[in-house]
Formats: C-alpha cells, structure tokens, sequence
C-alpha cells in the first residue's frame, strides 16, 4: 500500500479552475512540476478530458509520465491557462525567469494564453529585479561572443553560463544563454525596465530574455508555513507608467 501524500495547496490552487476540454500550459522549474503533478491527480480523480502544451522537454517527460495529454503549440487555437514558477518578483508582478534556460518557450506560451498564473515562495518577492542573479538571455550559439561584445560596449556585464565542466549550457531550442547584471537604475521604473527589455531583445543574435514583465496576471505566494498562501493580482499592481 503506497502511503498517502500530503496535498499540495499551492499546486492544487493553481490547477482548481481548470475543466474539461481546456488546454493547459504547463510551466518550468520546481513549482511548476508541482503544478503538473497536481493537474495529474485531477485528472484522474475527475476523469477530466484536457491538452496540454509544454515550456520544456523535462516537463514534457514529467506531464507523459503522468498521464498527461500532450499536444504541439501548433495544434492549438489557444492555451486557456498557463501555470509556471519565476526566479523574482517584484511589487509590479514583473519578474525574472529561465534560470533553467526555458525562458525563450515559456514566454511564447504566456503570450499565447488566456490566463496566466505564476507560483512563487515568498523568497522569491524581490524590492528589484535583478536583486538575488542575472538576467538568463537564450543567443544564438555562433553569436554568443558577438552578443557579448554588444553588451560590454554598452558598459553591462556579462558571461556565457556553463555547466561545472565549463561546457555551454545548451537550451531545448539548441541555443546557449548568456547572463546580463542588471544595472540597478532600470529598476527605478516600469518605464525604464521596458527599454532595457526591448534594447536587449534587439541586440543581433539574440532569440529571447528572461524579463516578463507584463505577462503575469496572478501570482501565487507561499509562505513558510503551511497553507500559508497570498494571491497577488494584476490588477492589484501598482501603476508606475
């Protein structure tokens, strides 16, 4: 006899409005693999009828491994709810993604969904991004020293991020990503972290970044105690523009 899980409040919270014959994005990283494993239990608990469209190759395993229908992003006409994990989150509800290197798919989905939620502990809130790592850019492996050039003549550090063996870290897309300090004074305003976002994306070689900051319509906190929950809203954020 398998001995009973403890329930997962923050993943059971993220997936509870989910119905048949919706399709479901399905996010990256740790809290989103708690996401997918609570949709699983759903799923077969309610005889639920869904798709599901992935951020990543080790999600895709995880969701098929459960059970999971799983459908290509060009199949679908649209993606009703997207659950996924963030590295920061600031007051605005923008963050800081792709520490795994899934940033480039995870934003596609976001943009392609209709509703998105993003799971968080509370360690994870931040007064700035760019307060607790880098900013995660997916580049073009034969331009990743261009890319890097780019940017230290615009006066930002930068460096290719590598496994321990100091082997390029190489993407689902086959990309490498590079990590780009943010200099704090594109924090000071929504405004500012927009043209920091748009200057970076239109360096050559560049495929994708880690700042989503509009892409959030929820975030979901948890907090060090159990069933310690806060539920932040966009329409909650402050508007700084």
């Amino acid at each position: 006899m398998s001995t009973p899980t403890k329930p997962d409040q923050l993943a059971e919270f993220a997936v509870k409005d989910i119905e048949s014959g919706m399709t479901v994005g399905l996010g990256t990283g740790r809290a989103a693999s708690r996401g997918v494993e609570a949709l699983a239990r759903r799923v077969k608990e309610e005889s639920l009828h869904i798709r599901c469209v992935s951020t990543s190759e080790k999600t895709s395993k995880l969701a098929e491994s459960l059970g999971l229908i799983l459908v290509a992003l060009e199949d679908v006409d649209t993606i009703d709810l997207l659950f996924d994990g963030a590295d920061e989150v600031d007051q605005n509800l923008a963050m800081l993604k792709g520490m795994g290197g899934a940033m480039t798919r995870e934003k596609i989905l976001a943009h392609a969904a209709e509703r998105r939620i993003y799971l968080v502990q509370k360690d994870k809130l931040v007064e700035k991004i760019g307060q607790t790592g880098p900013l995660p850019v997916e580049v073009f492996p034969f331009a990743a020293n261009a890319v890097m050039n780019e940017l230290d003549d615009y006066g930002l550090e930068s460096g290719l991020l590598t496994t321990p063996d100091d082997v390029p870290i190489v993407t689902d897309n086959g990309g490498h990503v590079v990590m780009v300090a943010i200099p704090e004074s594109v924090t000071d305003s929504l405004e500012a972290l927009h043209e920091f976002s748009l200057g970076i994306k239109h360096i050559p070689g560049v495929i994708e970044h880690g700042l989503f900051i509009d892409e959030a319509d929820a975030v979901l906190v948890e907090g060090e105690d159990e069933g310690d929950l806060e539920l932040y809203l966009r329409d909650d954020a402050p508007d700084e523009e």
